[in-house]
């Protein structure tokens, strides 16, 4: 017997008559509160990668089309790359909104993303020159 109540504080009995009923029944309380999770951590990572997206376009917007004079420059191709990783984030945390993939496969690939976008970042010569 399970009993549930709503907003209103109408409480409501149900009855099962073996298990399998009762787990095949309350199964989707869970995916209802991980459907919710789901779908805010994916749209922050959606806005995240977003504006790892436009960092990469808008610097090499200006390092190209501009006469602004900076210290340091990022290559070209680090940019770009960031870009892609930035798209390819995009991408994976509308599979989660739509959950399509799995919360833990979501975490490990878009904690492997935002690593290589940091190291790319952080030493964009050192790492990459020597490939």
């Amino acid at each position: 017997m399970t009993v549930s109540g709503d907003k209103n504080n109408n409480v409501s009995f149900q009855t099962f008559n073996n298990k399998e009923v009762y787990k095949k029944a309350t199964s989707n309380w869970q995916v209802m509160k991980n459907g919710k999770v789901n779908k805010v951590f994916g749209i922050i990572v959606i806005g995240i990668s977003i504006l790892l997206l436009l960092r990469s376009f808008y610097l090499l917007y200006c390092y190209n089309f501009t006469n602004i004079l900076f210290l340091f420059m990022y290559p070209n191709w680090i940019l770009f790359i960031n870009a892609v990783l930035g798209a390819v984030g995009i991408y994976i945390s509308i599979l989660l909104y739509k959950e399509k993939i799995r919360f833990r496969l979501f975490l490990i690939l878009i904690l492997l993303i935002w690593i290589l976008t940091f190291v790319s970042y952080a030493f964009p010569e050192s790492i990459f020159s020597k490939i």
